[in-house]
């Protein structure tokens, strides 16, 4: 028996879903809050076998990249002082993702370097630890 819903809430505050791979016969959407919201945040949804894009772990830091599009996803280190890197691991300018350091709340000072293009929504949300930037 195929599933035909997802529940209204099920994938609410998931902001780390950037990629979708939906198998079922439902129409979701990027940006939709339908179907539990699973794509609300998400870049891609794929319906098929379609290769995602190539996501990057490196000193703690997740990248995913897209193109010629570069976001800085999350942090998961244990350092409470960080400086960002100068790059991405491709090489070029990047965003910080919206919520990236969400609840990182042990971090006390973050440094910013000049190829960030763009500081997202709520970039460091629950913070409560951090007293510079």
């Amino acid at each position: 028996m195929a599933h035909t819903s997802i529940g209204s809430r099920a994938f609410e505050n998931c902001y780390k879903i950037i990629e979708v791979w939906n198998h079922s016969e439902l129409p979701i959407a990027l940006a939709s809050s339908d179907y539990g919201s699973i794509a609300i945040f998400a870049k891609h949804v794929y319906t098929g076998e379609e290769k995602g894009c190539q996501t990057v772990t490196q000193d703690g830091y997740r990248f995913y990249e897209d193109g010629n599009e570069n976001y800085l996803l999350a942090y998961y280190g244990n350092e409470t002082e960080l400086t960002l890197p100068q790059k991405s691991p491709n090489g070029k300018p990047y965003e910080i993702y919206q919520r990236a350091f969400y609840q990182c709340s042990n971090l006390t000072s973050v440094v910013i370097p000049n190829c960030v293009t763009i500081i997202g929504y709520g970039a460091f949300t629950g913070c409560g630890s951090l007293t510079s930037i």
